[in-house]
């Protein structure tokens, strides 16, 4: 069915790029049908009589590729079979390596794959999201430096639609103003302070406004404990997550049956990476992590240490991941060291329907005009040439 759809000019030739190249950086704006391509890539690629595996950096990125292109993806590290200090998979020869959210690899990440010698390696991404929290920046490097390794989808399918608008400015430099659109809602509320934006978002969820079963909070920061009143600081991911419990899933336990969770560490034995987001489900007194796949993993004890409450989370931790709705707390307690224009941008892009940024208005334009860099290996061997 997907193929019946008429592609624009940027797209046709892209598809023929990737046909041609080895290596390919695709790269466009949200809302261009990047995933949509990728898809129609990936059969183009096997009409070829090419072996083509698909994967990205997150569980979240890899089954929505699934979801919307028909063809099985996996994580980077389920790919090269992780084991924990090792990747045990030791070739990709013969294989087209098609890579979304190619914006979060970091170098090393990268060079596990390329290592391992793809027939064909197309890295897909939006180079105006974060940077990797890794060492490097491939993708963004890729773009910046090697034009001729470049593919850009550069027309709009979303150009009506609100959070899309809202994004494009954001993109550009700009303060987006309050959009509806239908379906779609972008809204901003000076909500004031921590502690009033931490009450504000209480009432939301005591309101039965915010549904969580399709709503993420985003907060740039997690939040260190007081040493003296054991309490985490308001509108921090760990004081939210304890509040918003105590509402919508009160509990003696730290995590109990039904609490939205998140692993935060690789266990790749388990096949849970730092990020999987999931559901706690307890049966005869055993830990299970119900993944959003619908798998259910059982967890010892001492692995359960490593899972943490997700009804909200950091935007590093859902880059590559969408939901319905996404409130993003923006404060000018964190303008200074975490917000910038990557992270705003990314947080906004994962709405699908509406996106509510809550906080201090002023951090938020003070955040748009700073776009962090990165010096890199790429970077000085572009300038020594």
């Amino acid at each position: 069915m997907q193929d019946e759809i008429q592609l624009d000019e940027s797209q046709q030739n892209a598809v023929e790029f990737c046909k041609n190249n080895k290596i390919v950086a695709l790269t466009s704006p949200a809302g261009h049908g990047k995933t949509f391509l990728i898809g129609h890539i990936a059969r183009e690629l096997k009409k070829q009589g090419e072996s083509v595996e698909l994967c990205s950096f997150t569980g979240r990125a890899s089954s929505r590729i699934t979801e919307e292109t028909g063809f099985k993806s996996s994580t980077i590290h389920s790919m090269l079979q992780y084991r924990g200090t090792h990747f045990s998979r030791n070739t990709l020869e013969g294989i087209s390596i098609i890579c979304d959210e190619s914006s979060m690899l970091s170098s090393c990440l990268l060079a596990e794959i390329i290592k391992r010698n793809p027939s064909r390696l197309i890295l897909a991404g939006d180079v105006a999201q974060l940077l990797p929290i890794e060492e490097g920046q491939p993708f963004h490097d890729i773009i910046n430096l090697y034009p001729e390794m470049v593919a850009e989808l550069t027309t709009s399918h979303r150009a009506k639609e609100a959070i899309y608008k809202a994004a494009t400015e954001i993109r550009h430099g700009q303060i987006p103003k309050n959009l509806k659109s239908e379906g779609e809602l972008f809204t901003c509320i000076n909500t004031g302070n921590p502690q009033k934006t931490h009450d504000y978002i209480l009432r939301l969820i005591k309101s039965e406004f915010l549904n969580l079963a399709n709503t993420i909070i985003l907060c740039p920061r997690n939040g260190k404990q007081c040493k003296d009143t054991k309490e985490f600081p308001p509108a921090t991911i760990n004081k939210l997550n304890i509040d918003i419990k105590k509402i919508v899933n009160p509990s003696e336990d730290r995590i109990s049956e039904n609490d939205k969770i998140m692993c935060t560490k690789n266990l790749s034995e388990d096949n849970l990476f730092n990020g999987t987001l999931g559901t706690a489900v307890i049966n005869d007194g055993v830990f299970n992590f119900l993944k959003d796949d619908g798998v259910m993993v059982p967890l010892s004890k001492a692995k359960i240490k490593h899972i943490q409450l997700a009804y909200c989370i950091t935007t590093h931790k859902f880059q590559g991941s969408q939901s319905d709705n996404i409130i993003f707390v923006c404060l000018e307690r964190d303008s200074y060291s975490l917000l910038n224009r990557p992270m705003i941008y990314t947080a906004i892009t994962r709405a699908k329907k509406k996106c509510i940024v809550i906080g201090e208005m002023q951090a938020m334009k003070r955040a748009i005009n700073i776009v962090p860099k990165k010096r890199t290996v790429l970077q000085k061997l572009s300038e020594d040439n």
